[in-house]
């Protein structure tokens, strides 16, 4: 089977989507630094760094479609390298002028980062829908069982009654602060990254600061005020936020588990014909979809750790926290 489950094939559904599968696949990471090569040269031949037309045919062959996946696959492995075989292989698929002027003035970092950034910046568009969806669906069952009598628990014990839909509601108000938080630091965390060899735009000269700017408006991308090849916060901050609303919904799924329990069974998610809650007891309806969610759940926490562990850098680079 797959390392990880998210890319198995029998059991990637239920931990990932196709939607969202097609933005981190090798050809939308290939796009994602054809993009940002075709940002820089653009940007380069506004302020006079390259000819504008080697920005006009590196715009136009910059299609994934049309690199060779398996000679950038093996180039990897022979140059130990995460961004050279890639180059090498759009440099090809240019004239030999404009195919000189790929890459102009900047490392391997500024790309990989940028291109990272587009990629989240698209799955973050995803996640939000999905927010926004759920945030709905449970505002109408806030809604809906506004009036519901059930126990109130505190201590996991019965305290003083409540309705249903003031549980709802809770969850809710947790759901819209979630959504918030995702859309006001998305100006903050997604921007671009440009600096050259050790981030000081020292090899443009001059016109470096301005080829930044352009470059990151190309993109849509927030301008940084400055480099940050080892300033990682804003991953940490973007997966932060991740965690903070994926636990917001596993909070959600733990409580219908505990609620379908058979003491209990005042709650049960969502059931349809064909769902199977036992390979040996057909009587069961298991919560199996919460407890997939929860896993899913603490995933994405630890990727959230792993993201204030590459706040860490060494120097003015460090690829072993990229």
């Amino acid at each position: 089977m797959a390392s990880s489950l998210i890319n198995s094939e029998l059991f990637k559904d239920q931990y990932s989507t196709k939607e969202m599968r097609a933005v981190f696949s090798g050809r939308a990471q290939i796009q994602s630094w054809l993009d940002c090569w075709v940002a820089l040269a653009k940007a380069e031949a506004k302020n006079g760094v390259i000819p504008e037309s080697a920005a006009e045919e590196i715009a136009q062959k910059a299609h994934a479609e049309d690199i060779d996946m398996d000679y950038v696959r093996e180039g990897f492995k022979k140059t130990s390298h995460p961004l050279m075989p890639q180059i090498r292989a759009f440099t090809q698929l240019c004239s030999p002028e404009a195919g000189g002027y790929i890459h102009w003035g900047a490392t391997t970092q500024d790309i990989t980062d940028t291109g990272m950034i587009l990629q989240l910046r698209n799955a973050q568009d995803i996640l939000e829908k999905q927010l926004e969806h759920l945030l709905n669906q449970v505002l109408d069952k806030a809604e809906k069982y506004k009036a519901l009598p059930e126990a109130g628990r505190t201590h996991a014990q019965h305290a003083v009654p409540i309705t249903l839909g003031y549980k709802f509601a809770i969850w809710a108000d947790e759901l819209g602060r979630d959504l918030e938080r995702l859309q006001h630091d998305r100006k903050t965390y997604f921007a671009g990254n440009f600096g050259g060899a050790a981030g000081t735009l020292a090899s443009l000269f001059d016109k470096g600061i301005a080829v930044r700017n352009d470059f990151c408006k190309n993109l849509g991308l927030a301008i940084p005020t400055i480099t940050w090849h080892v300033s990682r916060d804003r991953l940490a901050n973007f997966s932060s936020d991740i965690a903070i609303a994926a636990s917001t919904i596993g909070k959600m799924a733990n409580e219908i588990i505990n609620l379908q329990r058979t003491e209990i069974e005042e709650v049960e998610e969502g059931f349809q014909m064909g769902k199977v809650g036992s390979s040996t007891m057909p009587q069961k309806r298991n919560p199996m979809i919460c407890e997939n969610i929860y896993a899913n759940v603490r995933l994405v926490k630890n990727n959230a750790n792993l993201g204030l562990e590459a706040m860490v850098q060494e120097h003015e680079r460090d690829m072993s926290f990229w």
